[in-house]
């Protein structure tokens, strides 16, 4: 039910997750030109296909008109910020040995469970061993570049952590909170029409003995197929604006003590909730731990900022042409 709280999401710093791109290009097969390097269509298509596989969409700034035009874009932008890092770590001196790169590789053989089993997968997507060599060889050259340039950033103060956290109470000051019990009865976004509508009508008739006055914790007890709560009687807790799942937590943070719910729906099933009181929450107070995570958070960002603007100055010198895409290679993106 409710959602894991996490106060700050880890920034992205790789460029691109290479899925086994072969890097073979070659007259019609060119998607860009960096320099003296060349982006094959092949190394686009492959980290298109990986953008799909992980629900990755096309940057919003991408150009193109249609989403297989922008996802081509997005790819070969993000192959070209690659290449310039890359060139650029190898400027600055950072390399990586073949012991790193094996170790690596053993590492992946390990959680693929054999060599074998590795094989065959790389073979199911059109890569090889020495694909994945390179991909990891890249990788470690990007991380090695990504650790130099948070060397060269300063350490975040005290003062400038006290003053995010001085200027975001939203963040970090007191917040309404509520105190909820809850009758879920449990679906599967895969089950059939027939069998939600009986799981919604066993939420209806729990509803119905509530409203006749019919102690909430015993029906939640006898009722309710969530197994963290229903032996407590269906008590949550006490529980922050934005901690459920969005239909429950507005439906929760709309009533007043003692008034239960209509049927709400969620991922979960369906839920009927019962309010048992309100409060003000203190808040977070400052201490050590907080600190850290500000300090952290604080840190990412401007060696963000700081990356972005050595990447705009790579772009800005560099010589980049990138071809439009052909027809074919559209057609292979949108029936990945």
């Amino acid at each position: 039910m409710k959602k894991r709280s996490i106060l700050f999401l880890p920034l992205a710093w790789a460029i691109v997750a290479m899925s086994c791109a072969s890097g073979k290009g070659g007259g019609k097969d060119v998607a860009a030109k960096v320099n003296e390097q060349t982006i094959s269509t092949h190394e686009v298509i492959k980290v298109v296909h990986n953008f799909q596989k992980q629900n990755i969409g096309p940057d919003s700034t991408a150009q193109g008109a249609t989403v297989p035009e922008k996802l081509y874009y997005t790819a070969v932008n993000r192959l070209v910020e690659q290449a310039l890092i890359i060139d650029e770590a190898k400027k600055l001196g950072i390399v990586v040995s073949e012991t790193e790169v094996t170790d690596n590789v053993t590492q992946l053989i390990t959680m693929a469970g054999g060599e074998a089993k590795l094989d065959s997968l790389l073979k199911q997507q059109g890569a090889s061993r020495a694909d994945v060599e390179k991909d990891m060889r890249n990788n470690l050259i990007l991380k090695g570049y990504l650790d130099h340039v948070k060397k060269e950033m300063p350490a975040v103060s005290d003062t400038a952590v006290q003053a995010f956290y001085n200027g975001h109470p939203e963040m970090f000051g007191p917040k309404p909170e509520v105190h909820a019990r809850h009758i879920l009865i449990r679906t599967n976004p895969q089950d059939p029409d027939m069998q939600k509508a009986e799981a919604r009508q066993k939420a209806q008739e729990a509803l119905a003995r509530a409203q006749k006055g019919e102690p909430f914790e015993k029906i939640a007890q006898q009722m309710s197929q969530d197994e963290g709560s229903a032996s407590q009687g269906g008590d949550l807790g006490w529980f922050g604006k934005g901690q459920m799942v969005a239909p429950f937590d507005s439906a929760a943070f709309a009533l007043k003590p003692g008034e239960l719910s209509s049927v709400i729906q969620t991922q979960y099933g369906y839920h009927v909730i019962k309010l048992e009181g309100t409060r003000v929450g203190e808040g977070q107070p400052y201490n050590d731990q907080l600190k850290e995570q500000i300090r952290q958070y604080l840190a990412q960002q401007e060696t963000q900022e700081y990356f972005r603007k050595q990447l705009d100055s790579l772009k800005a010198k560099a010589k980049v042409k990138i071809e439009a895409p052909t027809a074919a290679v559209l057609d292979s993106l949108q029936h990945a």
